[in-house]
């Protein structure tokens, strides 16, 4: 299910249909909210930022079968679906910023300490593994909280202060990790992560599609995951000034720009053309995106309605 929310100016949360309707005004700037767009016409103005990018990882998936079917057997899926899990988790993350007009660059230097903290807190013991996990979580809070201090509280600038801070965060990773003697991670986690209950389908894959849609029923409040989860973000029709965002979305954005990258692997291409083609997939999938597409459906209604109002209102003011 896909809830569609959009934050106002004041912070407060407000539905999509009454954010179409806010921002339907006159030349002059008088709003008329509700006036201009039926409620069919307004929801379909809303949806459509949001289904070019399934139309788009369905076609994906038909060129896939036809010049890398392998990127489509169960070998390949047992692959792509944890990894696009953990890509989705993370751009599920970056919406909730970005649906209130941020962005967060301190996403892989979180992700890459986290992942220490679970070696060197675990030191691979099933006993520590809850310890384990609660220090990566606990990592998580604290960096979100100074996020939000210095750019909700001091007002700076959120691209500056999380890239900053991810920076401090990630070298704070690498003197953590060089303290660590060679460990593995408990058990019981790599059992989790490797176990498949459902054919190909691993715990991983479940364990995010439950966040999933925790996220699209409640958004209340490594370097490879710096600017692909905003790209997902962005692909699946999310605004970078904030407003509306869908988790299904991101999620099959998410889907769409991991098994991109296995099809490429399945070619054989070279590292410089893998990185060429996924960049360019991103560029093409930004210009297409249902934000712009929305935009585009919301300026070429508009233009059609100011005659008619601006007649009835000299029509008003000559009599």
């Amino acid at each position: 299910m896909t809830l569609f929310l959009a934050a106002g100016e004041n912070g407060r949360l407000v539905g999509a249909k009454e954010r179409v309707d806010a921002h339907d005004e006159t030349e002059g700037g008088v709003q008329h909210a509700g006036r201009g767009l039926t409620p069919l016409l307004a929801d379909a103005l809303v949806g459509a930022r949001f289904w070019p990018v399934w139309i788009a990882t369905g076609v994906l998936a038909l060129v896939a079968a036809n010049i890398a079917s392998a990127a489509l057997q169960s070998t390949s899926w047992a692959f792509v679906l944890p990894y696009m899990t953990v890509l989705a988790i993370a751009a599920l993350g970056q919406m909730l910023v970005v649906m209130q007009a941020g962005i967060d660059l301190s996403t892989p230097g979180v992700m890459f300490l986290g992942g220490y903290l679970i070696v060197g807190v675990g030191e691979g013991s099933n006993n520590r593994l809850a310890l384990a996990i609660l220090a990566c979580l606990g990592l998580g809070v604290f960096v979100g909280l100074v996020n939000g201090i210095l750019v909700a509280v001091l007002q700076l600038n959120p691209l500056i202060v999380t890239l900053a801070v991810g920076q401090i965060v990630f070298a704070e990773g690498l003197h953590y990790s060089n303290g660590l003697a060679e460990t593995d991670v408990p058990s019981r986690l790599s059992d989790f992560a490797q176990n498949r209950p459902v054919g190909i389908i691993s715990l991983v894959f479940w364990v995010g599609a439950g966040i999933t849609l925790a996220v699209a029923l409640l958004p209340s409040f490594g370097a490879a995951y710096l600017l692909a989860p905003i790209a997902a973000v962005v692909i699946a029709g999310a605004s970078l000034s904030g407003g509306l965002a869908s988790a299904t979305s991101t999620w099959i954005a998410a889907l769409a720009l991991t098994l991109l990258n296995q099809m490429l692997l399945i070619l054989g291409l070279s590292i410089g053309w893998q990185f060429i083609v996924f960049g360019a997939a991103i560029i093409v999938g930004m210009l297409i995106s249902g934000d712009r597409v929305a935009s585009l459906l919301g300026r070429l209604l508009r233009p059609k309605e100011a005659p008619a109002r601006i007649a009835h209102g000299v029509d008003q003011t000559t009599s």
